[in-house]
C-alpha cells in the first residue's frame, strides 16, 4: 500500500488571522477523533513568522457529491459541539474506496452555532445534486432527463431545513 503527503504552505497577511487559524488546528488536533462517521487526514503544523506548514496525510479519493450529504448533516450541521467543519463546499470532502468520507479543509474547521450551520449548509448544497461526485453547474441540464439542475434541485428533498 502507498502513502502519500500534502505539505500546504501559507502565509497570512495579520498576526490576527494567523493566530486563528492556530487556534483552529489546535483545536481539531484534540477533536479529530469525536467525529463517528466524519475521519480527519493525520496531520501535525509548524510556524514561522506569519507562516503555518501544515503537513497531512493525503486522502486519494473522489468527491462525495449528494450521495453521503445526510452523513454530512448529520455529523457536521447538527454536531452539538459548537467546534465543527463549517464549509460545505463540495470540494472539501472526499471518500476512500472503502466509502470513508474525510474532510480535507483543515482550516474550516471552527467554532459556529447551529443556526448558522443551517443556513451555510442550505446556502452550499444546491450544487450537491447531480453525478456520484456532486459536480454540475446550475445552467447545465441533466444527460440522462435534460432537466437543469434548477429543477431537479426544486424538485427533490435535500437533507436540512428551510429558513425563513
Amino acid at each position: 500500500m502507498n502513502k502519500f503527503t500534502i505539505i500546504k504552505h501559507k502565509t497570512y497577511e495579520s498576526q490576527e488571522k494567523f493566530d486563528r487559524i492556530v487556534t483552529r488546528l489546535n483545536q481539531l488536533q484534540k477533536d479529530k477523533d469525536t467525529f463517528t462517521e466524519i475521519r480527519v487526514p493525520s496531520f501535525s503544523y509548524t510556524t514561522e513568522g506569519l507562516s503555518i506548514i501544515t503537513t497531512s496525510e493525503y486522502i486519494k479519493g473522489k468527491f462525495v457529491g449528494h450521495k453521503f450529504s445526510h452523513i454530512l448533516y448529520r455529523e457536521l450541521v447538527e454536531r452539538e459541539s459548537p467546534w465543527t467543519f463549517t464549509d460545505y463546499t463540495i470540494g472539501n470532502f472526499v471518500h476512500d474506496e472503502d466509502n470513508h468520507v474525510y474532510c480535507i479543509d483543515l482550516e474550516s474547521y471552527r467554532e459556529m452555532e447551529i443556526s448558522k450551520r443551517k443556513e451555510l449548509w442550505n446556502k452550499y448544497r444546491k450544487n450537491r445534486v447531480l453525478g456520484e461526485n456532486g459536480w454540475g453547474s446550475q445552467k447545465v441540464d441533466c444527460r440522462y432527463c435534460r432537466k437543469t439542475i434548477q429543477e431537479m434541485v426544486d424538485e427533490y428533498t435535500f437533507f436540512g431545513q428551510d429558513i425563513c
